[in-house]
């Protein structure tokens, strides 16, 4: 089974959007949803600790800076965005054998 952290993927998604200069709001969850579309996640066990990583890149620690914190609610909170990661999460759920944790589980 893959592990998914569901809220790991908001926040990675926020993280884009910050680097991108994409604001976080109701006019831009278009960019935001595009940003969604292109993610490849995927979370990997090492030295006994899930990482996040998006291709080569392990987003891990910058997920949870503190600028991300402070606007992840808002980005999970755009219906775009919230969209646009239910249907990615339904995606890998259907591609292999998962278990996933967050708010959105109910709904995938």
């Amino acid at each position: 089974y893959t592990y998914v952290d569901t809220g790991a993927m908001y926040r990675a998604v926020t993280l884009f959007a910050l680097e991108q200069g994409v604001p976080i709001d109701a006019e831009h969850q278009q960019e935001m949803l595009a940003l969604i579309e292109t993610a490849d996640f995927e979370f990997i066990f090492v030295d006994g600790g899930l990482r996040i990583f998006y291709g080569p890149r392990d987003l891990t620690e910058d997920v949870r800076s503190r600028e991300v914190t402070g606007m992840v609610s808002h980005a999970a909170a755009l219906p775009e965005v919230r969209g646009g990661m239910c249907a990615l999460q339904r995606q890998m759920a259907n591609s292999s054998n998962v278990v996933m944790e967050g708010r959105d589980i109910g709904t995938v």
